[in-house]
């Protein structure tokens, strides 16, 4: 049924387990995080929350009212 994809060559054909060991190397590292350093994980998420200031300057340059 398949027979028009043609398989990978050598180099190109190990990008799929690469990524996949290099995934499962991060979920680790991140459950070895947790486990350990649950402070650590709750410091980094917050680094990505902003604060919402209604009065402060927009970055472009609108006025609210």
């Amino acid at each position: 049924m398949f027979d028009f994809v043609t398989e990978l060559t050598a180099p190109v054909s190990y990008a799929g387990p690469v990524v996949g060991v290099w995934l499962a190397v991060g979920v680790v590292v991140l459950l070895v995080l947790t486990r350990r350093h649950p402070e650590r994980i709750a410091e980094t998420a917050r680094v990505h929350l902003d604060t919402y200031d209604p009065g402060a300057d927009r970055e472009d340059g609108t006025v609210v009212r």
